[in-house]
Formats: C-alpha cells, structure tokens, sequence
C-alpha cells in the first residue's frame, strides 16, 4: 500500500484542487467525506481508532475502499471449502469483463453476501472493454486474472501478445463522476456519462423533429 503521504486521493483534495471539479463530483465527493467522517466517529466513539490520527485513517478508508469488491459466494462446503466465485454469466458482463461477484454456475440455494479486499488489485488498470477479467477461489485465498472470453462460444478471443497490459474492468456502469470520486480519474469518451439538456433545447428539439417530419 503507498503510504499516507504519498497516495493520490480525490477525499482528501486541496480546496483550489476541489474547485476544478464539476459540481456533480463535488457533490459526490462531499457525500462520501460525510460517510468518512462518520465512520471515523463511531470509531473514536468505541475506542476502535486504535490512537491513530485523522489523517491515517482517512488513508486507510480510502485503501480499503478502492481495493474492496462486493461479492456472492456459496456456504462452506462440508468439507471445509468454500466454492470459486466469478463474473456472473451474462452477455453484458462477457463484454465488458466487469468483475461483478456471483455464484458459480452450479452455486446451492443458500447465498451469502461477502465484502472482499484485495490489496495488489490496483496493479490492474481499468479499462471500458478490458482484454481480462478475473476470479476469486475463497477456498484457496486466491486472485486469479485470465484472459477474457469474447461472450460468445462462435468467437475467439483476440490473442494478447508479449507485453501487452492486461486490463479489468472496475464496473460497467460507472460514470466519469463515479471513477473520478472513487478511484481517481476519468476515461476519455465514457459511455457511461450522461449531460442534462437544459428545457429550452429539449423543446427545440421537438420543434427541429417535427420540422423534419413535415418536410418529407
């Protein structure tokens, strides 16, 4: 982990660095400092903080934060072990690579919920159509990356050569707002990003549609 003094964070952004944000991730940020903030109370509250500064535990919130996945994994299995997890099998997730946590193909009826941290995880890159995807194997306290499949059984995945970085997906649907506030940067052209039409273009609009349709 890059220690307190020298670890990137939008959380804890000089004031003239916050102002060049647009406002919609100044209002994120300013929710999650909120949170922070209250978790750090509750922490002092039940003498938890272990004496460490504010400055420390800030730092270790935002290690833990940008490190952790949510994930669904089956119950111990008798014997001890606990089920493989990985991306759910889904058209959108074999495009994107997202590593969206779900049950194994063959997974019991009975769930659970797990929080995991995985601290080498920010030596893989983010990318919109990422060539990896990875696993996770409980059992064995595993983090296994692999090439990603192309989503349908008839193509072939593109063969990644000597050199090339492999890259994963942090989350299909995150905005440059949500990259921005969680992880700390922005991806040129995000599909994700969306701009409010201010009410007088959305009624020029209508009229240039209706203007076309009468033209024909």
């Amino acid at each position: 982990m890059p220690p307190p003094n020298t670890a990137a964070s939008l959380l804890r952004l000089a004031d003239d660095q916050e102002r060049r944000l647009p406002e919609d991730a100044r209002a994120a940020l300013r929710g999650v400092r909120m949170q922070v903030k209250t978790y750090i109370s509750e922490l002092r509250h039940a003498g938890l903080d272990w004496g460490l500064s504010e400055a420390t535990l800030w730092w270790a919130f935002d290690m833990v934060s940008s490190r952790s996945f949510a994930a669904t994994a089956a119950l111990p299995l008798p014997h001890g072990t606990i089920e493989s997890i990985s991306a759910i099998s889904s058209p959108r997730s074999n495009r994107t690579g997202n590593p969206s946590f779900a049950d194994a193909s063959d997974a019991p009826s009975t769930p659970v919920m797990l929080a995991l941290c995985v601290p080498w995880a920010c030596l893989l890159n983010h990318d919109p159509s990422p060539n990896a995807t990875f696993k996770a194997d409980l059992g064995q306290r595993t983090f296994q990356v692999m090439q990603r499949s192309s989503g349908f059984s008839f193509l072939a995945p593109k063969p990644l050569v000597p050199g090339e970085e492999l890259c994963i997906s942090y989350g299909e649907d995150l905005d440059n707002v949500q990259l921005a506030v969680k992880y700390g940067f922005c991806t040129k052209g995000n599909a994700n990003d969306r701009l409010p039409m201010p009410p007088e273009l959305v009624l020029a609009a209508r009229g240039l549609r209706q203007q076309m349709l009468f033209s024909r």
